[in-house]
């Protein structure tokens, strides 16, 4: 399924989280549910006992824009993710009685379908107002992540797409253990050393080879190692804030 991308992440929950907690898995494809119906779908056939919903896509956030920064559009997934969300679970600082079964929403996707992503190019998406909807960018930087990255952009050949495996099976692993009071930023509490020994933001400069079999050895995925700690600071937490419409969601409690 998705070249191996479900078992992943599945595989990197149980690993971190036990074998003894629970998780919702649910597929969708957003050509015939583009407002993310199906998380809704999910919630209720779950009796509103899911709390924290990560999705998989492979539909872009953003478009290159100006050249200055790239464009989060008005309609874009996280706007659609959001209004799933104050359905089920009402808005924030609003008095109103929508829904009773609140999520929270974390999204791991490409930023641009496009083959060079500049990460000083991201987007301030605290400006979209969508407190319900985060984003995860990284995932571990190996052979096998690039494989599988490989595997799951080319289901569709004669369609370039550049989705990043992510890390949405760890977050949610982290998010099923952790206490409401504590952070999942936290490291002390939350290593994710035994499946993340080395990470990368999963976008850079990629290229395929010759024969189309695999990514360039020359590729760069964006080691977080080549960036300093005021870069991170300035251009990633404004992001962090906040392939072809196949998606894959996984819930858990």
């Amino acid at each position: 399924v998705l070249s191996g991308i479900a078992k992943y992440h599945l595989d990197v929950f149980f690993k971190l989280a036990g074998d003894n907690n629970r998780i919702f898995v649910s597929f969708m494809d957003s050509t015939t549910d583009s407002k993310f119906d199906a998380v809704e779908k999910m919630q209720l056939a779950a009796n509103g006992v899911i709390y924290q919903i990560g999705v998989w896509t492979g539909e872009a956030i953003a478009t290159s824009g100006d050249g200055s920064t790239y464009t989060v559009a008005d309609e874009s997934i996280l706007t659609k993710l959001q209004t799933v969300a104050e359905k089920l679970g009402g808005t924030i600082g609003s008095i109103n009685y929508d829904g009773n079964c609140p999520v929270n929403i974390l999204v791991s996707a490409p930023i641009l379908n496009a083959a060079e992503v500049d990460y000083k190019k991201l987007p301030d998406l605290t400006a979209l107002e969508n407190p319900k909807v985060s984003v995860l960018v990284g995932q571990p930087n190996t052979e096998q992540i690039h494989s599988l990255m490989f595997a799951v952009n080319h289901v569709v050949d004669s369609t370039a797409t550049f989705a990043p495996v992510g890390s949405v099976g760890a977050a949610l692993a982290c998010l099923a253990v952790a206490p409401a009071n504590e952070s999942i930023a936290h490291v002390a509490s939350f290593n994710l050393s035994a499946v993340m020994q080395d990470s990368e933001l999963g976008f850079g400069k990629i290229t395929e080879n010759t024969g189309k079999t695999a990514y360039e050895g020359t590729s760069s995925f964006t080691n977080i190692k080549t960036l300093n700690y005021s870069e991170r600071n300035r251009y990633l937490l404004i992001l962090i804030d906040e392939l072809t419409g196949r998606h894959v969601q996984f819930r858990t409690r």
